[in-house]
Parts: C-alpha cells; structure tokens; sequence
C-alpha cells in the first residue's frame, strides 16, 4: 500500500464543514443603503436559498476567513502550467463537475468541499498526473539528475516544484516529511516509483487543493497568499514565480499595483478563460449545446456557431472596446458566418465568423444574441418564462417564490394563436398571477424571436405582439414594446448595473465566501459610469478582501 491515507483524511478533514471559517451571523448585510425589495421571507431572496447579490452597503466589507477547494477549472489549470509537459495528454476527466452555490457560480466556497468521492477523484487525478511525469517520455524532463536515482535528486524535485505546488516555500518539516515519505517507498520499489508516489503526495496535499485564505491573527493575508489570490481570481490558475517575487517584495500592498496585475493577468489566454466563465455562467448562453429545436436540422453546428458567434460579441464589446452595462445590452452589432446567415436570414457568407451589423428592428445587443434566445425557449415554441425569468433574476436580481408542488404543462393551456395568447390563458389565474406578473412581462417583449433565436414579424399568421408592462424589483414601473426597447429601459435603472456589479464581485469573491458587500467603492464608480466591465473586473483587485479577511 503505497498510497498516503492520511492525505485523503486530511482532506476530508479540512472540508468537512470548514470552509468557509465564518458563522455567516453578519455575511454583508451589515450596513446596507438600499436593497430591492425581493427577499422576502420564504422566497429565493433568503440567506439560505438565494442572496441579493444588488444589495449595496455604505463600505465596503472583508471576506470571512476560509478554506476554498479549487475548482475542478482551476485544479487542472494549474497543474498543466506547473507541468506543460503534459499539455494535450490529461484533461483532467477524473474530476467531476462544481456544484453551483447560492451566489449562482461554481466559485463558491460553501459549496466547494471534498467529501470521500471527490477526494477519490482528486487522488486518481494526482496518480495519473504522476504516472505521466515518470513515464519515459517525460521523467528526464521533469528531473535531469533521474539518471542518479538518489535523495539529492528527490530534494531537487522538491526545491523545483514544491512552492509551485504548495504556493509556498517549503518548510524544514514539510521537506523532511516528503524525503522521509519518498525514502519509505524507494524500500520498496524503484526510484521512478518513489518520485511517483511523492508526487502523487503533494498534489492532493491540502496545500495544493486548497486556496488559503484564512489570514493572520490580524487577518492579514500573506504575500504568497495575495499573490494566489490575485492568480486565481484574475486567471483561474496558480500564481507563477515572476508573482510570488513581486509579492515577497512588498509590491501587492499597493492596491494600484494589484489591479495594474489583475488588469494584466485578465488580458492572458487563461485571463480570458476565466472572464468567459463567468460570461457563460452569468447569461447560460452555453446552455445552447444539445438542444433539440423541432424542424430543423442540424441544430447543433447551429448552436456551435451561436456561442462562438455570443463570444465573438462579449470580446469584443467588453476587452476590445472597453464597453459597459449600456454597451453590453444595445451594440447594434454581432458575428456570423455562412451556418448562422442561413439561419438568421442575414448575415455573412464565410465560414469564418464575421462582424456584422444587424438589420433594423431585429434587436440589438446581447438580448438579441442567438445563444442566448434559443437556450432559453422550448424545442417548439418560445418562453416568455424563461426570457422573463433570466432578465428578472440575472439582470435585475429580483426573486420569485417557491414553484408551486403541482403546476400544469404549457401545453394544457387553452388553444390561443401564438405562444404568447397560451402563456396569458395558462397564468391567468390569480394563483399564477401572483409570481408570473412579476416577470413574464419582460420575456413578452422577446416574442419578435422564435424559439431557435431567430426574427419574426408574426406567429402562425397573426402579428406579434411585444409590448408589455413590467415592475422592476426596486417598484420602478416600465413600458417598453419589443427586445430593443426593453434593452434600452433596462440600463436605465440603477438596480441592474448594481445587478450586474454584485454578479460579477459574487464571482470574484465568493471564493472567500462574501457574496455581497466586498467592493462598495469599486461599485459605486461602476454605477457612475467610471468602469468599463472588463476595468470594473479588474477593480475589483482593489478591495480589501484581495489582501486581508474578517476577524
């Protein structure tokens, strides 16, 4: 048995139920200025099931202390930069999907524990990754001195990747245990097996699992630890050496520096991924993949070219051109190549994806975008719910009560002329009025597109119509009549930038287990119009809960 148990214990140990170190007694609300009205009790606003993540407070607050299990993203990012030898031959399979917490983002500490199954496949993860790098394409790349098999060599491994894993440098007590544990196996075995084995020790070691975010007695956090958050959050990997250096020389205390870092970190291959991933999980445009549209073929190089097409646009809009809430919502622009033109009726020829400006009247901005309108519809008919629900949660943060036990299929609603007469018959009942007035007006407004994304006049013969009557969560009443001017009253109201601010900060910092609350001067420039997203994400390096936690 050469597997080291006790790591599989330490890291059933360090999650079960301490991550993050906080009871939540006082988690952001403390000090709040104004809030939307939707957490009321027993709906989705409560601490429990749902946070306002548009609350905003008079300053700013610290993250709890905490323990955060990297995601199954981050874990193999890290080790493909700690190893590029392996590039292109691990992916990292064994590693199952992150659960989503109540902020809405798999970033959550709460929810980002080890329980026996993922520390299994953390372990397998670590012995694949091992046996890889001690096989005989790789061992001498990894170790030149493998030639000698002897502890010097072994002590060279750990001087060599042992801060790169532990995003720390070693202790005299961490060393020895590692020589000590690599001694025991080398007994037994070989040395290719020994290394093997070690590694296999250190990367399911908490040290590498875990980012440590707990902070001193002070709540101060190291510079390693500032350079790790800094890493992850603006990069979604480990910190490299070039980051550790800067921040054992002080130069992270400067929270201009942080976010000059954070700014060129985003601009990274693995920067971009990570600004992609809260895109994806903020507006389900990927969700798209694998849906079933009646009528028509091939739909799924169709919604392979609709979320290139939406990560064209958010590129664009939010790196390229710096762009806002406002941009975000009405650029009157996209991308398409000859299988979305076909479909759409409009647009480029090329197999590659063009930019395009967009016809008049057929919608403008991400609302519009092909992705996001038929991952959000049925396979035969548009939703009015689902495009209603994404604007009032997503972008407004309102929330609904509970779904009642027994609601009837849209299908068993009077026969009506379009889908839009069906939504109205099937909830027109004081029962279903109660929650869907709340936001099934916003998706009538969408009802100019077809449940594969794409423009119509009318519906079965008869005109659409797309005007609606909406309340906001804060009680602002709106008018608006189709997606354009839905998109445009939209960034009117201050309750969606501190929306769309509070998703983006949830994102950012949930790792520390804060969801609301974290960066309240960073938002309110946002709210001003002083950000761009991309500058507003970047920002958010500038917070207090960059470099220390709550204590």
């Amino acid at each position: 048995q050469l597997l080291p148990l006790t790591i599989i214990s330490s890291l059933l140990l360090f999650s079960c139920g301490t991550a993050p170190l906080s009871d939540g007694s006082d988690s952001t609300n403390e000090g709040a200025e104004n809030s939307n009205d939707s957490g009321e009790e027993g709906s989705p606003g409560n601490d429990e099931e749902r946070i306002n993540l548009s609350l905003r407070c008079s300053d700013s607050n610290e993250a709890p202390a905490a323990l955060r299990r990297l995601t199954s993203k981050e874990y193999v990012h890290s080790i493909l930069d700690i190893f590029p030898e392996i590039q292109g031959e691990w992916e990292g399979r064994q590693l199952g999907v992150d659960p989503v917490g109540i902020s809405g983002f798999t970033t959550d500490a709460r929810t980002l524990l080890v329980g026996p199954q993922r520390a299994e496949e953390i372990f397998k993860s670590a012995l694949e990754v091992a046996t890889l790098l001690t096989n005989d394409d790789h061992f001498r790349e990894i170790l030149p001195c493998a030639d000698n098999a002897d502890l010097a060599c072994a002590e060279e491994l750990l001087s060599t990747y042992g801060e790169r894993i532990y995003r720390h440098v070693l202790t005299t007590e961490e060393s020895v245990e590692l020589t000590t544990y690599f001694e025991s196996v080398l007994q037994r075995s070989d040395f290719a097996t020994a290394i093997k084995w070690t590694l296999v020790t250190m990367l399911q070691s908490p040290f590498f699992v875990y980012r440590d975010e707990l902070g001193d007695a002070n709540g101060e956090l190291s510079p390693e630890d500032v350079a790790t958050q800094l890493a992850y959050t603006f990069s979604g990997t480990t910190p490299s050496a070039e980051l550790f250096e800067r921040a054992r020389a002080g130069e992270f205390a400067d929270a201009e520096v942080r976010v000059a870092v954070a700014k060129e970190l985003l601009r990274s291959a693995r920067g971009q991924e990570v600004l992609m991933d809260f895109l994806e999980q903020w507006i389900e445009f990927g969700q798209v993949r694998g849906d079933v549209k009646d009528g028509i073929e091939n739909f799924d190089a169709i919604a392979e070219a609709m979320v290139e097409e939406t990560r064209l646009y958010l590129q664009e809009v939010i790196v390229e051109q710096g762009g806002n809430v406002y941009d975000l919502l009405t650029s009157p622009f996209t991308f398409t190549n000859a299988t979305l033109a076909s479909h759409y009726g409009y647009g480029s020829q090329t197999a590659e994806h063009t930019y395009t400006e967009r016809p008049q009247g057929q919608g403008v901005g991400l609302l519009a975008q092909g992705s996001f309108l038929a991952a959000h519809a049925h396979p035969a008919m548009s939703s009015p719910v689902f495009r209603g629900l994404f604007v009032f949660e997503k972008l407004l943060c309102g929330s609904t009560p509970p779904v009642p036990d027994v609601v009837p299929a849209i299908e068993e609603a009077p026969p009506a002329n379009t889908t839009r007469e069906r939504f109205e018959n099937a909830h027109g009942s004081p029962g279903c009025q109660a929650c869907h007035r709340s936001f099934e007006p916003f998706g009538f407004a969408f009802e100019s597109f077809d449940a594969a994304g794409r423009y119509r006049s009318e519906e079965n013969g008869f005109p659409i119509n797309a005007f609606a009557e909406g309340i906001s969560p804060d009680g602002t009443e709106l008018t608006f009549d189709g997606l354009t001017e839905l998109a445009n009253t939209l960034t009117t109201l201050p309750v969606m930038t501190d929306c769309v601010s509070g998703q983006l900060a949830a994102y950012a910092f949930s790792g520390g287990g804060g969801d609301a609350c974290l960066a309240e001067s960073e938002r309110r420039a946002f709210a001003n119009n002083e950000y761009g997203l991309f500058d507003y994400f970047a920002a958010l390096a500038a917070a207090p809960s960059m470099n220390s936690r709550k204590r």
